[in-house]
């Protein structure tokens, strides 16, 4: 679009050049209708396979995760020196997995 001033100083809008040109972005090659999509589920659970099996597999999974974290920290924390930045993040991420854990198997 060409801003040409009028008598007063001010642009005019709306005037187009008669030279319409391709753009030079890539946005220019865009499909002009874009579709939805969704995502198809990747593995689906056989019939009769309820979702109550994978809930507490993955609550088993985060117990043994938080466990294994849980005994990192410990074994950090008695390292002593600087090993206590270990220490800490292994507790924090214990206590997050041992969340999960308590939630998947809850919902089971």
């Amino acid at each position: 679009m060409t801003h040409e001033s009028s008598e007063e100083g001010e642009p005019q809008q709306g005037r187009q050049d008669s030279n319409l040109q391709p753009p030079v972005l890539e946005t220019g090659a865009l499909p002009v209708e874009l579709r939805p999509w969704a995502a198809q589920p990747s593995v689906a659970a056989p019939e009769g396979y309820p979702a109550r099996v994978h809930r507490r597999a993955l609550g088993a999974l985060f117990t043994v995760l938080a466990t294994g974290l849980a005994l990192i920290a410990v074994f950090s924390a008695l390292e002593g020196g600087q090993a206590w930045v270990v220490a800490l993040a292994a507790g924090v991420l214990a206590l997050w997995m041992g969340d999960l854990a308590r939630r998947a198997l809850r919902r089971a």
